[in-house]
């Protein structure tokens, strides 16, 4: 294999606002501070994993414009092979208010990231060539690019390539038949407390969700992350787990103001550890780290800001 990770999903540009709370219908609220970033869930635990040593390779779409000329660099910088990254159209873009709980709001515009892919003679080797496979639940929304994640993940199996599924905040909206499919290719699931959720309620309707998954690494925020394993998961060196394991962790002890990209980072400290052959605990106390740092670092003003002449 030649590579570490192949991810697979959105790059756009975070337009970030602080507030003090949301506004009521109709209403106004001052905005404290203002940043634009590089940003995407995809993009941010690529450039994540990148920089912590990972042979990282992008797979996505930006707008061809100055705002995709700089997404293209910026991940350069950071590492990214970002060979098989296209340009058309235009690039997307996430508007993302944080109040003082540091909870955030999002509304998002994919421009080019709604690009639907083909499963092509390059992709099939890059994902062959690859430990993990990393896929963003923003692609299990739109019918075409869920099928396009469905038989990459596929082909990953086929492969002996491990599949990684971020939940994403849309998890609620996509087809419960789509899902289902997805998740029953997926090794490893990570959804955040309120993705969980949705997924549970739809188990206990009867949908074989989350029971399909060997793998569940769940973000709890405040409270730190949870894990659960099956017994005969798969490990790094070819060995398999003895045991069906069910391990909690504290989060990181750092104080955060804006919770903004911590599960991306999260998923990228995970991703990590596993590949490296750490113990299960080891998993989660990594990802925390990770989650901890990168908030840290961008709340500390040294995140990756873009330039001002992204529109």
């Amino acid at each position: 294999m030649y590579n570490d990770v192949l991810v697979i999903g959105d790059a756009l540009i975070d337009r970030r606002y602080s507030i003090k709370k949301l506004p009521s219908p109709g209403g106004d609220e001052a905005i404290l501070e203002a940043t634009e970033k590089a940003g995407g869930s995809a993009l941010n635990s690529a450039c994540i994993l990148a920089a912590r040593g990972l042979k990282t390779v992008f797979l996505g779409v930006v707008g061809e414009d100055s705002n995709g000329a700089l997404l293209c660099k910026y991940m350069k910088e950071a590492g990214v092979d970002i060979s098989l990254l296209r340009q058309c159209g235009t690039t997307g873009y996430t508007i993302t208010f944080v109040d003082e709980q540091a909870e955030r709001t999002m509304f998002s515009y994919r421009g080019a990231c709604a690009f639907v892919q083909t499963l092509n003679c390059d992709i099939r080797n890059a994902i062959q060539q690859s430990k993990l496979l990393a896929l963003s639940g923003y692609l299990l929304l739109d019918p075409c690019q869920a099928d396009f994640a469905l038989h990459a993940a596929l082909h990953a199996r086929a492969c002996g390539v491990t599949v990684f599924l971020d939940a994403s905040p849309i998890i609620g909206n996509v087809d419960k038949a789509i899902l289902q499919d997805v998740l029953g290719v997926t090794d490893i699931f990570s959804p955040n407390r309120m993705e969980f959720a949705i997924c549970t309620k739809y188990e206990d309707e009867g949908a074989c969700f989350l029971s399909a998954v060997p793998c569940l690494a769940v973000k709890l925020g405040a409270d730190g992350s949870l894990l659960k394993m099956k017994a005969g998961f798969p490990l790094m060196g070819g060995t398999f787990s003895k045991e069906a394991l069910h391990i909690t962790e504290p989060s990181s002890e750092l104080v955060l103001s804006d919770s903004t990209g911590a599960g991306d980072a999260f998923n990228a400290g995970f991703i990590e550890a596993y590949l490296k052959g750490k113990e299960p605990r080891e998993w989660l106390r990594t990802a925390n780290t990770v989650a901890g740092e990168y908030c840290h670092t961008n709340v500390a003003g040294a995140g990756p800001a873009l330039p001002h002449q992204c529109v």
